[in-house]
């Protein structure tokens, strides 16, 4: 018996979109993770330094934006722990954003 092929774009675009939401889940926490970690409080005074998007309104969602466009950077190896990788790279950019718009 053959497989229908439509059916199999099918259940390739709903495990695309289960992956894209599990992703987007994944990512959900660590942002909150790392805002724990910062202290950075409920708001959106950080947005405008961390995601150049319209649409993000809290600190929380800017954070994930921000750990959105650092797993597309190709010079970040995704087969290592990302958590600490990404933890050291906030901390700096909240360090530079601390220092004042110069070093920004």
């Amino acid at each position: 018996m053959t497989r229908n092929p439509t059916l199999s774009g099918i259940e390739q675009a709903l495990a695309r979109q289960i992956n894209d939401k599990q992703q987007r889940q994944y990512i959900g926490r660590m942002a909150g993770a790392l805002c724990a970690t910062y202290q950075i409080p409920e708001g959106g005074h950080l947005v405008p330094f961390l995601t150049r998007s319209t649409s993000i309104r809290t600190n929380t969602d800017a954070v994930a934006a921000w750990i959105e466009s650092q797993l597309a950077d190709p010079s970040i190896d995704l087969s290592a722990a990302v958590l600490p990788i990404l933890t050291d790279l906030l901390g700096r950019k909240l360090r530079s954003i601390s220092e004042g718009p110069s070093s920004c």
